[in-house]
């Protein structure tokens, strides 16, 4: 059964947007009558028929109503966006499909991009819960700066390639985990901003011997956490 996202469910009647509503008339060819599945991004599924078509809006009629319980742990990644887009856009992908929580962007000293498209990463991340049945709209937040970042969110982990002694996940991470994990830039951060990160708290983990790019560590850490379960 094909699935729908709405933020607009009220007195059982699920409202979809206008890219919703145009992915079900004209890609899907969907009409009045047919049945479907809409999340709201919070947990809820619900079964439903259509049963308007007006003003570029698609409404359904909740016929039931289904709630997933959240994963166990909490996994918050801060990322350095990369280079190529599209190496940003396939993490983001990804880690969403394997259940992570909240993604920041942070432009740190030596990040080559400092942005992303908003819209696109968007559909990219509702697009990623549809294929990956994952029910829980996770946060994109807007890209910050590094120091920002850890005066905001103390006490976390960071990964980085510097040749010191970094502690183990499995010695750090359980399944109740709430994790914050700084990743970042392709040239690795620098080492006032791996001073800084300790200084507030943040631990230093090892991803391993392997020198991983941006895109795959942030992977890792989505990978192992949902391994955890």
């Amino acid at each position: 059964m094909h699935l729908f996202y709405s933020n607009n469910i009220i007195d059982k009647l699920a409202t979809l947007d206008d890219d919703e509503c145009k992915h079900a008339l004209q890609v899907l060819r969907m009409r009045i009558g047919d049945t479907a599945q809409v999340f709201d991004g919070m947990g809820n599924l619900y079964d439903a028929v259509f049963i308007k078509n007006q003003d570029k809006q698609l409404i359904a009629q909740v016929t039931f109503k289904y709630q997933l319980q959240p994963l166990p742990y909490n996994l918050h990644i801060a990322i350095a966006p990369t280079k190529q887009t599209d190496r940003f856009e396939w993490f983001v992908e990804k880690a969403i499909e394997m259940g992570v929580h909240e993604i920041t962007p942070v432009i740190c000293h030596d990040s080559v991009r400092l942005n992303y498209k908003t819209e696109r990463i968007h559909k990219i991340k509702l697009a990623a819960c549809k294929q990956a049945f994952q029910l829980y709209l996770p946060v994109i937040n807007e890209p910050v700066h590094f120091v920002d970042f850890i005066k905001k969110h103390q006490a976390g982990f960071i990964a980085h390639c510097k040749p010191e002694n970094k502690n183990s996940l499995a010695n750090l991470i359980n399944r109740q985990s709430r994790v914050i994990m700084l990743i970042g830039p392709e040239g690795d951060f620098t080492s006032h901003e791996v001073e800084l990160a300790l200084q507030h708290n943040y631990k230093p983990v090892s991803l391993g011997n392997n020198r991983l790019r941006t895109e795959t560590a942030g992977i890792y850490i989505s990978a192992y956490m949902r391994s955890l379960i």
